[in-house]
């Protein structure tokens, strides 16, 4: 059985989980959740494994009758003899705060060429495209806004800062029949493929951004900051054909899929709050205190460098994660939260200080009042009542110097 699909990702800041995917939920004539059962993984640990299946940490929504979307698909520009189809639309959920909406591309009879070539229009989620009717939304972002319902507030590619970077994550799975005989053909189709460059784009593989695992002759991986591709081929070898035929697309599809939705959750929330962070001068207590709750349950309940016992898996996993540089955007987190501290402390020891003004002045006035009771102790001894006013003055007097003089060495 042959294969070629493509996901894309639609980063979406949503903020809220408990509210939005109570929103979606009540969409139902557009959207319907989707049982945790039907794509809980089986090869990674049981942490990672647990965030799939707990709908407080993850949620998953599969659009009503996708396949009528009318997205251009740009026969026009390309072409093809056959037309790629959208299978589903999904939105994937994170507590985080972030989530993915999904667009499942079939490419039915293409060659990775012409996939490498389509998927190059196809990630800009607002290039126009060439045939502009009535009937066509012209924008793969359009798209997206009309089926999220403007109540969900949704900020959509809320990590790009213009319009002409809105431009998708791509997972890429592909199964040829025959593999090329010229190796440089191979790497070149996975790094195309990887951040879904077309045929004429000129490129230098050489980055620590890129990156080529062959976990067999048959079954090689290409992964980049922008996306991840794997290719599978024909291997002559009845037990490894089986595999790639019968077991591997359901691998790509749930472990593999679930794999790369992990590591873009930590990216792209590591980022928002970041600028959270940034932006925290002004905030009041509370909101902070909320954000310091986020940024703790994102490095104890979604991060982590170990995601399965078994090797492909795992190389996949630590590759991209440092592709990704989520390391480092964790480091940054921590880094920005020791200033935040140093924020927090600030106004605490302000807070404190005005505190202690109050408490002093409530001081004060309290021992004012038991002065004047203590003059009344005067006046029941005889020999001082003629001068009990007198006295008790005194003693108000004598109690103001000592706070005065206090008041001074205080300050100095």
């Amino acid at each position: 059985m042959s294969y070629s699909k493509s996901v894309y990702f639609i980063p979406a800041w949503f903020d809220d989980f408990e509210d939005f995917t109570e929103k979606l939920s009540k969409e139902k004539l557009l959207w319907e959740r989707v049982d945790s059962q039907q794509y809980s993984p089986r090869y990674l640990l049981n942490y990672a494994v647990r965030i799939a299946q707990n709908e407080s940490l993850f949620q998953l929504f599969n659009l009503v009758n996708a396949s009528s979307l009318n997205i251009y698909m740009y026969e026009e520009e390309l072409d093809l003899k056959n037309i790629p189809q959208i299978e589903q639309v999904r939105m994937a959920c994170f507590s985080t705060g972030v989530g993915f909406l999904e667009f499942w591309i079939n490419y039915d009879g293409m060659t990775p060429e012409e996939i490498s070539d389509f998927a190059y229009l196809f990630k800009k989620a607002t290039k126009m495209c060439g045939k502009n009717t009535e009937n066509n939304i012209c924008t793969l972002y359009d798209v997206a806004k009309s089926i999220l319902p403007e109540n969900l507030n949704a900020n959509l590619f809320f990590t790009s800062t213009a319009p002409f970077k809105y431009e998708c994550s791509c997972f890429h799975f592909i199964h040829i029949d025959e593999s090329p005989e010229d190796n440089k053909q191979n790497q070149d189709r996975l790094y195309r493929l990887s951040r879904s460059y077309n045929t004429n784009f000129s490129f230098s593989f050489e980055s620590d951004y890129d990156m080529v695992y062959k976990s067999s002759e048959s079954d090689q991986w290409g992964g980049s900051s922008e996306g991840l591709v794997n290719i599978t081929y024909d291997s002559k070898n009845d037990e490894s054909d089986y595999y790639l035929h019968h077991l591997k697309l359901s691998h790509l599809c749930i472990d593999y899929y679930f794999l790369y939705l992990l590591l873009l959750n930590q990216r792209f929330a590591s980022i928002q709050y970041i600028n959270d962070i940034a932006c925290v001068f002004g905030k009041s207590q509370a909101a902070i205190t909320h954000l310091n709750s986020r940024i703790v349950k994102l490095k104890t309940v979604f991060s982590f460098n170990v995601i399965s016992d078994d090797k492909v898996f795992q190389n996949v996993y630590s590759r991209m994660y440092s592709i990704l540089e989520i390391e480092h955007l964790l480091a940054d987190i921590v880094d920005n939260e020791e200033q935040m501290q140093i924020v927090q402390n600030a106004r605490s020891a302000k807070t404190e200080q005005l505190s202690n003004k109050f408490l002093f002045g409530i001081s004060i006035l309290s021992l004012f009042s038991a002065l004047i009771d203590a003059s009344n102790y005067f006046d029941r001894i005889n020999a001082l009542r003629p001068l009990a006013t007198i006295l008790g003055f005194l003693c108000v007097c004598a109690t103001i110097t000592l706070c005065v003089v206090w008041l001074i060495k205080s300050q100095k």
